[in-house]
């Protein structure tokens, strides 16, 4: 599947305090992720001498996940803690276009576009208690649906090759769920089975990806990995890190043969740092060609 001779290298030296979602831009040939509680966006080229980044904006709002731009190249969705927006990365221009939850203790988490072209994105509460997050998906004319309810922690969105499947974590529960997808929207907790369940271990599932053979890579926050699934949930392959909290993955690079993984130092003690030092940093490992699946953008018809 991979070879194992190519070791896993940083890509950038930032620290990050929770770095995550990394997005391949196809366009500009570079990868854009964020720190979410700096409130930072990066970017950096695939071919970037660069040791941290090549760029990076501040956010006037808590960014947690990404998406692309279907109508421009030169500009992001973001999905923050009180709105959907787009930034323009030539002028830093922040713009709202939907105006999210004012409940000053939730924010938003992971996400992702669906097949179809919806943005899906999780709730959580900033210091989580309980299922008290939910998931919405965005489609392309701004209208906004409840999908799910009862989710401690929102992770993962990632969806089958077919579209009929979306794989969804709940961290707090340290699970991830396979839901059925009617038509590309709607999903209930009546027809979810259980995926992962990392509830025995150290390790919770965060981020993923899917590759071209329809398997799931996932990081795994407390695990020191991403692990390879078959859509059989079988285990085919795991890549270690020098890190404890890996946070998210995503495919890009040249012919989508690269997974960059991103990381964490949230919460981390002084000794574990010293001990982890390359912790908040984003790492690339390579795979082989056409390997990774090219990610869907976002279309607004709005705005």
């Amino acid at each position: 599947m991979r070879n194992k001779a190519d070791p896993i290298s940083v890509f950038s030296r930032v620290k990050c305090v929770l770095g995550e979602s990394p997005l391949w831009h196809p366009l500009r040939n570079s990868l854009f992720w964020l720190d979410i509680l700096e409130c930072r966006l990066y970017e950096k080229a695939f071919d970037s001498e660069a040791a941290e980044f090549d760029r990076v904006w501040e956010l006037p709002e808590t960014g947690s996940a990404l998406a692309l731009d279907g109508n421009s190249s030169d500009s992001l969705f973001i999905v923050t803690d009180i709105s959907f927006s787009r930034i323009n990365l030539e002028t830093g221009r922040f713009s709202q276009f939907i105006s999210l939850s004012s409940n000053v203790n939730m924010r938003a988490n992971d996400g992702g576009v669906a097949p179809n072209g919806d943005f899906w994105f999780g709730t959580m509460e900033k210091n989580p208690t309980g299922q008290n997050g939910a998931v919405y998906s965005i489609s392309s004319n701004g209208e906004i649906t409840h999908q799910l309810a009862g989710i401690g922690i929102p992770n993962t969105f990632a969806w089958s090759l077919d579209g009929r499947l979306l794989y969804l974590s709940d961290s707090i529960r340290q699970k991830m769920f396979v839901f059925e997808v009617d038509d590309g929207h709607a999903v209930s907790h009546s027809r979810k089975t259980t995926f992962i369940n990392l509830s025995s271990t150290d390790a919770t599932p965060d981020g993923g990806a899917m590759d071209s053979d329809g398997n799931l890579w996932n990081a795994q926050w407390g695990g020191f990995n991403v692990k390879c699934y078959s859509p059989r949930g079988e285990v085919l392959d795991s890549i270690e890190l020098p890190v404890p909290q890996v946070s998210s993955c995503c495919f890009g690079g040249s012919g989508n043969s690269s997974l960059f993984i991103t990381s964490a130092r949230e919460g981390m003690s002084e000794a574990e740092l010293e001990k982890y030092p390359l912790s908040g940093c984003v790492f690339i490992k390579k795979m082989r060609t056409g390997f990774g699946v090219e990610p869907s953008v976002f279309v607004a018809n709005y705005g």
